[in-house]
């Protein structure tokens, strides 16, 4: 059986992320071996989007793994320009049969949100299946941004609208499974992620109140009035978070990894197939919902990779993207996979 790259979400990056499936064979059809391979790659589509991608995945001889993975996207986005960082770190060991991770993810979407994650991770291996258990905790800053409200939203009487600037944030908790097979030149895989968001929070600077009686200033009854700071929670909160993140509704149509949107679940499903000795073909088809807004997307993309030399592998990657409400994106990709201490 060749050994094949690992792929992943538009690029090997993701894939490589989840650092317990950086061996694509079952440890019953091949134990993973030391070394270090590293990953650089860039895409583009139609839609003036553009990703490069760098990664690194090393084992050493007493099974401890270490995964890296960094990403760039620019996207010509409906509100302006839109980019997004994306940085993520984990340590595996792997203790024959089973192993444990941990890491830390660190995402910046540019001018509207920043997140820090924790992420858990524990595999078993059967025959010819590997079976991963991934956790995920986060908490998510989005910057300040305008707003108008009801009094009745926060909780003043006799105000009609209040107007000012809000900066939220919400935490959440994604878990999920991971499943790879290993045959003889077949590998399959797939996964499944779910999402919970909760304690929502927003702290308010208002800047204008109209009162009940049409006018502005400060609100009657002891109602704040203009330069009032204070923090709102409960549905106040999240209508204040989903007004946020609103611009961000349909970023799951470009490239940008899918760690760095936010979703409600994603699932997963990829096969490849080693065509000869030196060249590998697969497929990978993804479908994700978007958390604050009503658009699913639906990603397929097929990839060919084939050794240059026992050391280094090319990837061509061409896919597209339908997502509700958006046009389609066609993308294409070029990576390079080159491993040291094989």
């Amino acid at each position: 059986m060749r050994t094949t790259p690992s792929h992943g979400a538009r690029s090997a990056a993701s894939l490589i992320a989840a650092g317990v499936l950086a061996a694509l064979a079952s440890p019953a059809l091949a134990a993973p071996t030391p070394g270090t391979t590293v990953y650089a790659g860039v895409e583009v589509d139609d839609q003036d989007s553009q990703r490069i991608d760098l990664a690194l995945s090393a084992l050493s001889e007493g099974g401890t793994g270490l995964d890296l993975a960094a990403s760039w996207t620019d996207t010509d986005w409906d509100t302006g320009d839109l980019s997004s960082t994306h940085v993520f770190g984990l340590v595996t060991h792997d203790f024959g049969r089973f192993g444990l991770g941990g890491g830390a993810r660190y995402l910046r979407n540019e001018d509207y949100a920043e997140t820090l994650g924790l992420v858990g991770a524990a595999f078993v291996d059967f025959d010819k299946v590997r079976l991963t258990a991934r956790i995920e905790a986060r908490s998510t800053d989005f910057d300040s941004t305008s707003f108008t409200a009801s009094g009745e939203d926060l909780g003043l009487e006799d105000v009609v609208s209040v107007s000012g600037t809000s900066k939220c944030s919400v935490d959440s908790l994604g878990y999920g499974l991971v499943l790879n097979a290993s045959l003889e030149r077949w590998s399959l895989y797939g996964s499944a992620m779910a999402y919970d968001y909760d304690s929502y929070s927003c702290k308010v600077e208002i800047t204008s109140i109209v009162d009940g009686g049409g006018g502005g200033g400060a609100g009657n009854g002891g109602s704040p009035g203009p330069g009032w700071q204070g923090g709102v929670k409960g549905p106040m909160a999240e209508r204040l978070v989903s007004a946020t993140a609103a611009p961000l509704a349909g970023y799951t149509s470009t490239l940008l990894p899918r760690e760095a949107a936010l979703l409600e679940s994603s699932i997963m499903v990829g096969a490849s197939v080693d065509v000869g000795s030196r060249s590998g073909l697969g497929f990978e088809f993804y479908h994700e919902v978007e958390e604050f807004s009503s658009v699913e997307a639906d990603t397929l993309l097929g990839y060919f990779d084939f050794d240059v030399s026992e050391r280094v592998t090319l990837e061509l990657t061409v896919g597209a993207t339908d997502a509700d409400g958006y046009d389609t994106a066609v993308f294409v990709g070029l990576g390079v996979y080159a491993g040291v201490g094989r």
